[in-house]
């Protein structure tokens, strides 16, 4: 597999013990300003492995929110396309019928695109 392929799911095999590290570790990854590792950008963070977290929290709580916030991490590693794949997957789950992310995440992914007018239309939908 290339280094830009869509990697599968780590083993979940006890990932329930893992739960606590991989918060942890989420919120290190992504440079939370509550850090102090504050100056940390994007292109600083470390995107391969938050999709390996997030695969590994996948496992241990699997809900959409937690694949939503999936989706955005492979969008980063793996670019919009990828990503906004993933969202269009979710977007027919029930339980994000209402969630305010959904359109907002497949807003910015569709910009990152060049896809503006859909974009637009993405983030209409959010609001109504």
């Amino acid at each position: 597999m290339g280094s830009d392929a869509h990697p599968p799911r780590v083993d979940g095999a006890g990932a329930r013990n893992q739960l606590p590290t991989v918060r942890v570790d989420l919120t290190c990854c992504s440079g939370d300003r509550r850090l102090p590792r504050q100056g940390r950008n994007t292109g600083e963070t470390d995107w391969p492995r938050i999709v390996a977290l997030y695969d590994v929290l996948a496992e241990v709580t699997p809900n959409p929110v937690v694949e939503l916030n999936r989706a955005v991490a492979v969008g980063w590693r793996f670019g919009p396309a990828t990503g906004l794949e993933l969202v269009e997957a979710l977007s027919t789950e029930p339980s994000l019928a209402n969630y305010h992310r959904l359109p907002s995440v497949r807003g910015d992914l569709l910009a990152k695109l060049g896809r503006h007018e859909e974009a637009s239309r993405s983030s209409c939908a959010q609001r109504h």
